[in-house]
């Protein structure tokens, strides 16, 4: 069964103008059946259309890279950094370079608003917020972020920024010091300035200088963005790789739920946390709570 080649048969007459210019368009498609005629398919077969033909911005989608790389990292290190609790949801203070305190979340419901890497993770997955998101890339910090990528096989994801960050590349390489409380006692990470990622996960790709002009800095620049410019690349994962995350938190039987757990390195509570994350409507949200309002002003102001 070829569903992608019937469903884009399909499409040809409403659409021939977007397949007949794909490469004008950057038009790429992956899919994969997980299940035909009400089975699960035990070795699931995934169509592709022009994938990975030249690059394309991840924008908001290296959010779910980065939860799952904190969940990876915190399974990893909690038996000898949180042996009295559990990593994810201990609070955090973050201690910026001008002296503040960032220690309080007033969406968290918990006693004392604290941040969490369990909060910060809702919060960037359910509704796609830019601020919580960086929270957890400054947790982590570049190296860390990028080390769990890579040690989930995703060798050509690189994830160099915060989002909504104008600062320059230099600073999206800082992580900043963070204290830990677990069990009443306080587990301090210093700050720390990460080297670059070789800038050779760009060297290869095509189509990186899109568009013909682009904002900077609120200056309109009459060229190209170049989103491999040397010192300055953007964001980068293959649309492949970001595709086998994604069908990791499809949903399937125990079995299948486990393997996926295991394949990305995460606990299987952690798994469904995950995925429920990705899936929950922000008004079934129960931390933090979203009204209407509240979910159009914070979709608004996502990348």
């Amino acid at each position: 069964m070829d569903l992608l080649a019937d469903t884009l048969d399909g499409m040809r007459g409403a659409w021939a103008h977007l397949f007949d210019g794909a490469a004008e368009h950057r038009l790429q498609m992956l899919v994969t059946p997980l299940r035909l005629g009400g089975v699960w398919l035990e070795e699931p077969r995934t169509e592709s259309f022009r994938a990975d033909a030249e690059y394309f911005y991840p924008a908001s989608t290296v959010k779910l890279l980065a939860a799952v790389a904190a969940a990876r990292w915190t399974r990893m290190t909690g038996d000898v950094a949180a042996e009295a609790g559990p990593l994810l949801d201990a609070p955090l203070a973050f201690h910026r370079d001008d002296g503040s305190v960032l220690a309080t979340d007033e969406t968290n419901p918990a006693p004392g608003h604290p941040i969490t890497l369990r909060h910060c993770i809702r919060r960037a997955l359910v509704v796609s917020e830019n601020e919580p998101h960086n929270l957890v890339y400054d947790f982590l910090g570049h190296a860390v972020v990028n080390f769990e990528l890579a040690s989930m096989g995703l060798t050509d994801a690189v994830i160099n920024h915060r989002l909504d960050d104008p600062r320059p590349p230099a600073a999206h390489r800082i992580k900043p010091m963070v204290a830990v409380t677990l069990d009443n006692c306080e587990v301090e990470f210093e700050r720390r300035e990460d080297p670059p990622i070789s800038s050779g996960f760009f060297a290869a790709l095509r189509g990186t200088k899109v568009g013909t002009a682009h904002m900077r800095h609120g200056e309109l620049i009459d060229a190209p963005m170049d989103f491999a410019a040397p010192g300055a690349e953007k964001n980068r994962v293959r649309l492949a790789d970001l595709h086998s995350i994604v069908r990791r938190f499809a949903p399937g039987t125990r079995a299948m739920d486990r393997s996926n757990a295991e394949a990305l390195g995460v606990s299987v509570a952690d798994h469904a946390f995950l995925r429920r994350c990705l899936s929950v409507l922000p008004r079934e949200c129960d931390a933090p709570r979203y009204d209407p309002v509240t979910c159009l002003h914070s979709l608004s102001q996502s990348e």
